[in-house]
């Protein structure tokens, strides 16, 4: 019998190496791989050594954690920094609702512009705002809830670039007005209260008040959150909402100083979708007796080919 250890032990010992080369080739990044420190080799060892016909003694000591480069997207550390624009640091205003305008810059890899103001100068407790669109050139943002009368708040901004923030702009610092006066809630005008519609989208209208430069329309999904839009006019369409769905609706308005109180919260339910409401006095006979949405795959179909 020849004992050829170190030839033998020199092969086996290469088996680590040849293990974390397959991993690499055959796994994205980022990857961590971990190779268990009481992995028994001995059987392997000695297989490898029945299959070239000799005997061995093999004291192995397996790699523990091998560690891969972490590849990211092509995203840069952030260096530009936005320009605030408004409301210019020092002012008084006359409004709660200031107009934020800035200019992000132009670097490609920016990713997301993020937005904060506090009451005090260490930004202890912030608000602001995030968004995807606006990291780069000039944008501007107006909060749908009023700050605090009276009181000087401090703003800053910065971009992001992928997971990496950039630099902070420069602190910032306004004062709100006060004494002015909040507008009403609106009248809402359709869908009346309870209403089912037809299909999954419905037009909200409601009375204009004088004295509004614009309005925020809210609605809220049964068991979600909170979505709103802000317009100019005093209707607006919902779409692609869910059949069969309840939903709840409600307006508020704002004046030059502040926005106002919220109008009555209103309430209607979508119906089937691609279904229709048809007038009970104008409808097929074999459709008077149905007061809900009526699909437009019979009673529709029936009214339109009769």
């Amino acid at each position: 019998m020849i004992k050829r250890t170190l030839i033998l032990s020199s092969l086996i010992l290469a088996l680590p190496v040849l293990l974390v080369r397959l991993v690499v080739a055959q796994t994205p990044p980022p990857i961590e791989t971990i190779i268990p420190r009481d992995q028994d080799r001995s059987a392997a060892s000695q297989a490898a050594a029945t299959l070239l016909n000799h005997t061995a003694e093999i004291t192995f000591t397996p790699a523990v954690t091998v560690y891969l480069p972490t590849i990211f997207q092509n995203y840069t550390s952030c260096t530009t920094i936005p320009a605030l624009l408004s409301p210019a640091t020092g002012t008084t205003l006359n409004t709660l609702v200031p107009l934020f305008r800035w200019d992000s810059g132009n670097d490609p890899g920016a990713t997301e512009f993020r937005y904060e103001t506090s009451k005090d100068v260490t930004f202890d407790t912030t608000y602001g705002f995030r968004s995807r669109y606006d990291a780069q050139g000039i944008h501007e943002y107006r909060f749908s809830e009023n700050f605090d009368p009276g009181t000087t708040y401090y703003w800053r901004a910065y971009l992001m670039c992928g997971e990496a923030p950039g630099p902070y702009t420069a602190v910032w610092t306004f004062t709100t007005g006060s004494g002015g006066t909040l507008p009403p809630g609106p009248n809402l005008v359709s869908p009346a209260n309870g209403t089912l519609v037809a299909g999954t989208s419905v037009t909200l209208r409601w009375s204009p008040l004088a004295e509004a430069v614009e309005y925020t329309v809210y609605r809220k999904k049964a068991g979600s959150s909170t979505i709103f839009w802000k317009v100019n006019n005093t209707e607006f369409t919902l779409s692609g909402l869910s059949p069969n769905t309840p939903y709840e609706w409600w307006i508020k308005a704002r004046n030059e100083y502040a926005w106002g109180a919220e109008s009555p919260h209103w309430f209607f339910t979508t119906g089937p979708s691609g279904s229709v409401i048809i007038s009970i006095d104008t409808a097929p006979r074999s459709c008077r007796s149905q007061r809900h949405a009526i699909s437009t795959q019979d009673c529709l179909l029936e009214e339109t080919t009769r």
